[in-house]
């Protein structure tokens, strides 16, 4: 069974994801680089493009797909907000809410990477604010673990989890 990763774009899901399948050694998956691999272009370019129903169409297709393996799945932020997605994320029994402080990923999301993230760049920091507080609700409800990672290292962060998947063991 996999282990997901959720939380708000610039948290760390992919960052923690990797560490993740060096000490689990799963193989480890980040949705939104299989899905530029999958439409050839980037997801900025796909939102311009396309829109944001048809990438979040792609990302329940892919999320279907690859759910039942066993590996660290590390999909983007805004995954929950299609009903189907929390159905299939409720009905999985190893999903981490990677939480953080607002001001620390704001800074990490509106940095030098800000062109790849199509949602920073249509909205202001008070409307990624309420967009932030808005998910985190739903975050919450989805997850079996919450992880609070401002403030601590990648090793402690890691280390949380794995001592809980180790205790879902048990």
């Amino acid at each position: 069974m996999s282990v997901i990763l959720i939380g708000f774009m610039g948290v760390g899901k992919s960052t923690i994801a990797k560490k993740l399948k060096r000490e689990l050694k799963l193989p480890a998956i980040d949705m939104d680089d299989l899905i530029v691999e999958k439409i050839g272009m980037s997801i900025s370019d796909f939102f311009a493009t396309e829109g944001e129903a048809a990438f979040r169409e792609l990302e329940t297709e892919l999320l279907e797909e690859i759910l039942d393996s066993e590996q660290i799945i590390s999909p983007g932020g805004g995954v929950i907000m299609r009903e189907r997605n929390q159905e299939l994320l409720k009905a999985h029994q190893k999903v981490v809410f990677l939480d953080g402080d607002f001001d620390v990923i704001y800074r990490r999301i509106s940095g030098k990477r800000a062109h790849t993230r199509p949602i920073v760049q249509q909205k202001t920091k008070a409307e990624l604010r309420e967009l932030f507080d808005f998910r985190r609700v739903i975050y919450q409800e989805l997850a079996d673990l919450t992880v609070m990672t401002s403030g601590k290292t990648l090793k402690t962060i890691t280390a949380e989890i794995t001592n809980w998947l180790k205790q879902q063991k048990d």
